[in-house]
């Protein structure tokens, strides 16, 4: 007998990748530099590790690495507090299955 449902947060409900892309397209952009849409994307289904490794040995920020993460953590913050992507459905079916069942995010 199921009594618990188990939902992902990213991909499920939420969607992150636009925002980390246009995080990472605007953080480069403050500094004068224009990123791909392609190697903005390269975050996708990566750590935030690997994709400043990636994009920092690209396009060397000009300020220093810590300083750059800060920043663009920042900015990926902003865009999820601002324009947080909802997956069609997603909040919906927490609301149905809520009466019937313990739900759990993990």
């Amino acid at each position: 007998m199921i009594d618990t449902i188990l939902f992902d947060l990213d991909g499920t409900l939420i969607d992150t990748e636009q925002s980390a892309a246009r995080a990472i397209q605007g953080g480069f952009k403050n500094w004068g530099v224009t990123v791909t849409r392609e190697d903005a994307a390269f975050i996708t289904g990566r750590t935030w590790a690997t994709a400043f490794e990636y994009l920092f040995k690209k396009y060397p920020p000009p300020i220093p690495r810590d300083q750059a993460e800060r920043a663009m953590m920042d900015l990926y913050r902003s865009e999820l507090e601002n324009n947080l992507v909802t997956v069609p459905g997603g909040a919906q079916a927490v609301r149905d299955l809520a009466s019937d069942f313990k739900l759990a995010l993990v």
